[in-house]
């Protein structure tokens, strides 16, 4: 076995480099950054330039570590931000660290020196023949005698890019030029452009299928042959294939193929299938629901069609369902997609017990990425047993017959922990008329949340659901079934389960025609899966239209803990009743999935 021997001074030189890294990253990895300070910068704020550091005061749920090679980096990306903004000259001409060793803190000092800003004298445009100048000006937000900015410059070129690339010229480059003249501090731009040849689609290839039938994924596509090749119908084909549910990846890419002719592209479409059949079996608790289970069987790719259908099971100690459920992608070979399910339940109302049996068939369409529109039938059978509320009969047998319109629009980030974007519905169903059913009403809906991030890890989520429904025609009444709650762990957290609103002389909620329902929550992510919330609910329930009141709204404050999970997120409320009333509570604990809203 051959020995490695290292000359002394050698193994010297490596001790002293560890030691050198291990206190680097050790020794000083205790110290907390107390204060940091910015002098002589002119051009921007303080905190502007802060947030461009890593090294900086932490917040109320986390110190920031001082680290020297960190504190380097974010020297070197001061510098970077002024240069990339005109300052071409500036410079970091001091910094201080001093340390407190009492309490283990840093104080830093950083001096600036902006320097000249330096303007853009002119920007010139070469070897441009599919596009005018003034086209490829529009993309670029500089011109002669605004400050020389690399970061909106390089967004102009990718714009010129994407605008080539959209048009089939898929080897066109985009190269700036240019000259700074340091005693004007003035830049002159040049932008050399290579078109090349415009590409258009000599074949179609599809890869990757097993058991799914390719007319599946070409009713998706957004181009054919003979057309120019364009990214943006690649990548508006490639969302729609993807959102189809069948395939757990999508890529799709212009290829050149040894039987294309110059100018030609064979478009290659290359997928993986999922699974087509899936068991999901969960169990969890909610402080409304207590212990539940649910069990889900389903075939999301019947034949290799596209057809999806299921069946779903779930119990907990307010309700009982079973739900079969069939969806039709593309209804008579159009973009409607429908879906049929059939239902029975039971649930446990504070006021009634009510079975529901029938089912719901609805057609939609989506337009463009963001918008849906749907019309639903809604068949069901209902009977009420064990109603407790004064007003009306032991038993009581409705049948609803009604049509819904509606209308979304979702421009959320995410479905289920959103942190920026809109989502809008607007709904109205009639029920009975002309509908043969026992009871007719009509009710609209309207509701619209937002979501914005304040800053890193910090989202403001807001919500504001109206809804209103009236007797229609000449219907004695509306079934307590069908009445709008509120009150709980999705709507106002400081109440019971449906406790907001009128109430029979027993005590017992008895629902009302008229409901909104408000919420604000700011959501802040503390360490990893863990975040915190603070939340202001309001809302009421009134009884007819004419009953409503601004001073009769109903508030409740609070804060919660969200942990991300595998299965989700959980969820844990506690809501705060500034004005109690009767036999309320002063506050209420919720636990439950999912955010709120």
């Amino acid at each position: 076995m051959m020995v490695l021997r290292l000359p002394p001074l050698v193994v010297l030189l490596i001790f002293m480099a560890a030691a050198a890294m291990a206190q680097d990253r050790g020794a000083d990895s205790h110290w907390t950054v107390e204060n940091l300070e910015i002098t002589g910068n002119e051009a921007f704020e303080d905190d502007e330039l802060k947030n461009l550091m890593v090294t900086r005061p932490g917040g109320w749920f986390k110190s920031n570590k001082y680290r020297p090679g960190l504190f380097r980096s974010d020297l070197t990306n001061l510098i970077d931000f002024y240069q990339s903004n005109g300052y071409l000259g500036a410079q970091v001409v001091d910094t201080q660290v001093t340390r407190d060793t009492a309490d283990h803190n840093v104080r830093i000092a950083i001096t600036v020196d902006e320097g000249p800003l330096t303007a853009v004298e002119a920007i010139s445009l070469f070897g441009n023949t599919a596009f005018t100048d003034s086209t490829l000006y529009s993309f670029i937000d500089l011109t002669a005698g605004s400050p020389y900015n690399r970061r909106i410059l390089q967004e102009g070129l990718m714009a010129i890019a994407s605008l080539y690339a959209d048009s089939g010229y898929l080897e066109a480059s985009v190269t700036p030029r240019t000259k700074v003249n340091e005693d004007v501090h003035r830049v002159l731009i040049d932008l050399v452009i290579e078109e090349g040849r415009q590409m258009v689609i000599s074949d179609i290839e599809i890869r990757g299928l097993r058991k799914t039938d390719t007319s599946v994924v070409r009713r998706e596509l957004t181009f054919a042959r003979g057309q120019v090749v364009s990214y943006s119908a690649l990548g508006q084909s490639q969302r729609q294939i993807y959102l189809t549910g069948l395939f757990s990846s999508v890529y799709i890419n212009p290829v050149r193929q040894p039987d294309d002719s110059v100018g030609q592209r064979t478009v290659v479409v290359e997928v993986g299938e999922k699974k087509n059949s899936i068991i999901q079996v969960s169990a969890g608790y909610g402080s409304a629901e207590k212990v539940r289970g649910r069990a889900e069987i389903s075939a999301n790719n019947l034949a290799g069609t596209g057809r999806q259908a299921g069946i779903i099971t779930e119990a907990n100690f307010l309700e009982r369902r079973v739900e079969g459920a069939f969806t039709e992608p593309r209804t008579f070979g159009t973009r409607f997609q429908t879906d049929v399910s059939l239902l029975f339940s039971y649930m446990d109302e504070p006021g009634f017990d009510v079975s529901r049996y029938g089912g719901l068939l609805t057609v939609g369409r989506k337009f463009g990425e963001r918008s849906n529109v749907l019309v639903r039938f809604r068949y069901e059978n209902q009977r009420l047993r064990h109603i407790n509320t004064s007003d009306l009969p032991e038993d009581f047998d409705p049948r609803i017959r009604s049509i819904t319109l509606g209308f979304t629009r979702d421009s959320r980030d995410n479905l289920f922990d959103p942190s920026e974007g809109w989502f809008a519905q607007v709904t109205y169903e009639l029920a009975g008329a002309f509908l043969n059913g026992t009871d007719a009403f009509n009710r609209a809906i309207v509701g619209a949340r937002y979501f914005h991030p304040l800053r890193p890890r910090t989202v403001l989520a807001t919500a504001l659901e109206v809804g209103w429904m009236d007797i229609f025609g000449g219907s004695g009444g509306i079934p307590i079934q069908e009445l709008f709650f509120t009150g709980g762990a999705n709507t106002i957290r400081a109440f019971e389960y449906q406790r907001v609103g009128p109430l029979d002389t027993l005590g017992v909620p008895i629902g009302g025609q008229v409901r909104a329902v408000g919420n604000i929550e700011f959501r802040q992510g503390v360490w990893r899966w863990i975040g915190v919330v603070g939340f202001f609910d309001f809302g009421n329930v009134w009884t007819k239209v004419r009953s409503y009141q601004f001073n009769s709204l109903r508030y409740g404050v609070g804060s919660g803990v969200r942990v991300t999970t595998p299965i989700g997120i959980a969820r844990l409320d506690i809501g705060f009743n500034p004005a109690p009333r009767g036999e309320e509570d002063d506050f209420e604990f919720h636990l439950s999935m999912g955010q709120a809203f």
